[in-house]
């Protein structure tokens, strides 16, 4: 797992929740959009092993 591809995801996805539509706070959205991009960015490796 590259660190740097989980701190890009993570910070494109927060800077991404945080601009969304008002469901919630602001902070909550971009912790979810963080959340998000990091979970993406975790489970592209083994996806992309899957796909072959």
């Amino acid at each position: 797992m590259d660190i740097i591809g989980l701190v890009y995801y993570g910070a494109i996805c927060g800077v991404l929740g945080g601009v969304s539509p008002r469901i919630g706070d602001a902070p909550v959205r971009v912790a979810l959009g963080i959340g998000v991009g990091i979970a993406a960015a975790g489970l592209l490796p083994y996806l992309r092993q899957m796909a072959g």
